[in-house]
């Protein structure tokens, strides 16, 4: 991905650059789920008895 980006092909800077921010939204709501509590709710109910 990285070389995508620093890529003179335009359309390869395209791909790598979308494929970049993709991966920081999913971190981004990855973390914010996980400050909220909601992965540790989800995981409490997924090994209740």
């Amino acid at each position: 991905m990285v070389g995508g980006v620093w890529s003179e092909d335009m359309s390869l800077q395209l791909e790598a650059t979308t494929l970049f921010r993709k991966l920081l939204s999913i971190v981004g709501a990855l973390r914010d789920s996980s400050q909220s509590g909601a992965v540790g709710a989800s995981r409490a109910c997924c090994f209740t008895d």
